[in-house]
């Protein structure tokens, strides 16, 4: 039995915790090391080679009106990524848009999208200033050729679909494994969408496709187990996704494997002949002859180490060839510096409900902003319209700039501006950031309407207040520190989410409660595990490593 009891003699809380060390090194629980997981099965077939969809006539004059084509060869090239968050049929089993779905609220699908884009571009940027060249390289130039691409992040997204979050099909060319594009791909001709999966079990399989796999619906990757990653270790990661969609947005851009062979010398599998033959060897091992030096080990990020990555100038330049030519859409600004991205989302209607006596009662319009990306100010005009798509004022016209990140707002509020019912209004947020141009800006069309028993007014997310905080005692016993007397139920997970124990309510009382997970025989060494508490204020979990 676990047991939960209440101490009256914790003075000083601190002064009695124990060192408390996760030495959890390799995160693959698999025969691999955590380079091997990274990157398997990442096809290459160049007749499966991927159609490219064309925009109509009016889209790309549009586009080309805003993000005129570039294709300077020293300029860095913007391109633009969709990233989407596959949730099983209940709405979990992933990042979640208010949480991570683990229970921490404060870190959610947005901020690992933003992080893993932003670790992504630190690698690109790595070759760009030097510091990192190949280390293995067969060319007589200087292999610190720029890199010359960074990634800006156009949209997060959320689905609910059991078969795409778990059975993604990840190590598959076929046509149907991408129909998760041709169903949920967001402005495919000009965007590549990054599929975040979660299943435990395929440890890191990612399929890039533009030569690597079969897809009639554009540029796509999908990233299986980041999720899962994340509750092994969430310092790393978002570090650990962005080395792998930099690994696959390298086959997106046309490259293979720096390991690939020919039968004849000098081999060039990858079609480079700066990228020399190699042991594949993929971190140091002073127990093999062939691996046990530095010099002899790749750091390509078409390899299979870790990071730092690099890129021969060949592979620079074959991928510069296809942003220059075939993917040139997916290219949005040759700017100096990274420029803001503006997405929100907001729902169409709202509704006002009657007052008693007359009038009604004023309209909440939450909207949230938290995928617009890399801006630090933003602005916000609102007016009235006859109908939605039209951008003819009628009246009670807003227009303000704030500085900062645009996040979750409340118009009404925020703005304090009146929604009135039986009217329709235009909503338009531009985002910029400080120096770098082009601005961003979308526009999109509510309506407020009376509210009927089929309706009801959106409800603004609410912080939920915090009162249990989960302290480290020693490996198998923790401190439940509660603000107030309640109710709380107890689950351990094991590191594929599979429930050990779950213990019925059990009464905390305000103060230190101890929880003592000694007597669970389940619990072996050498492993993961998730501790979770629910109370009615919501769930916090704890992971602790039994050495």
């Amino acid at each position: 039995m676990l047991q939960i009891r209440h101490l009256h003699t914790f003075k000083n809380r601190q002064s009695l915790f124990l060192p408390y060390y996760l030495t959890l090194i390799c995160c693959c629980f698999m025969q691999t090391t955590n380079a091997q997981m990274h990157r398997h099965h990442c096809l290459f077939d160049e007749s499966q080679r991927a159609e490219i969809p064309q925009p109509t006539a009016a889209e790309l004059e549009e586009y080309r009106l805003l993000f005129p084509p570039c294709n300077s060869p020293t300029a860095t090239k913007n391109v633009r990524v969709n990233v989407h968050f596959m949730l099983d049929d209940a709405g979990g089993n992933n990042f979640l848009p208010h949480e991570d779905g683990y229970g921490n609220r404060n870190y959610t699908g947005f901020t690992f999208a933003e992080e893993m884009v932003e670790k992504a571009n630190i690698i690109w940027s790595r070759q760009d200033d030097g510091t990192v060249g190949p280390s293995l390289y067969n060319g007589t130039g200087n292999p610190n050729l720029p890199m010359r691409v960074r990634l800006l992040l156009t949209g997060v997204y959320f689905h609910k679909n059991s078969y795409w979050s778990y059975y993604s099909e990840g190590n598959s060319s076929a046509p149907s494994a991408w129909l998760i594009n041709t169903t949920y791909g967001q402005n495919t001709w000009n965007t590549i969408n990054v599929y975040i999966a979660s299943n435990p079990n395929n440890g890191g399989i990612a399929c890039g496709i533009g030569g690597i796999c079969a897809n009639s619906n554009g540029l796509a990757t999908k990233l299986i187990d980041c999720w899962h990653v994340y509750r092994r270790d969430p310092n790393w990661a978002s570090a650990y996704s962005a080395d792998l969609l930099n690994h696959e947005l390298g086959h997106i851009f046309g490259l293979i494997h720096d390991f690939e062979r020919t039968n004849v010398f000098p081999h060039w599998g990858d079609g480079c002949e700066d990228t020399p033959d190699h042991n594949e060897c993929w971190t140091l091992d002073l127990n093999n002859p062939l691996c046990n030096n530095w010099s002899l080990i790749s750091n390509n990020m078409m390899a299979y180490s870790d990071p730092p990555a690099a890129l021969t100038p060949c592979q620079i330049n074959r991928v510069h060839s296809n942003l220059n030519g075939p993917q040139q859409n997916y290219v949005q600004s040759c700017t100096g510096c990274l420029p803001a991205n503006t997405f929100y989302t907001i729902n169409p209607q709202f509704c006002a409900r009657a007052k008693v006596g007359g009038g009604y009662y004023p309209v909440d319009v939450p909207l949230d902003g938290r995928g617009s990306f890399n801006e630090d100010s933003y602005l916000i005009e609102i007016f009235e319209v006859s109908a939605s798509g039209s951008n003819v004022i009628l009246g009670n016209h807003f227009m303000q700039q704030y500085s900062g990140q645009l996040g979750q707002i409340n118009l009404r509020t925020f703005c304090n501006y009146n929604f009135q019912v039986g009217k329709n209004y235009r909503i338009r947020v531009m985002t910029s950031k400080t120096g770098c141009l082009p601005t961003s800006e979308q526009t999109q069309w509510i309506a407020v309407v009376p509210c009927t028993p089929e309706t009801s007014t959106p409800v603004p997310t609410v912080p939920i207040k915090k009162s249990l905080t989960i302290l480290p005692r020693q490996p198998k016993s923790y401190i439940l520190y509660s603000e107030t007397e309640q109710q709380a139920q107890v689950y351990v997970y094991d590191f594929m989410g599979r429930v050990l124990y779950q213990q019925p309510k059990t009464a905390l009382q305000a103060g230190d409660n101890i929880l003592d997970l000694n007597n669970l025989e389940t619990l072996l060494p050498n492993n993961f595990y998730i501790l979770a508490v629910q109370t009615a204020d919501g769930i916090e979990t704890q992971r602790f490593f039994i050495p």
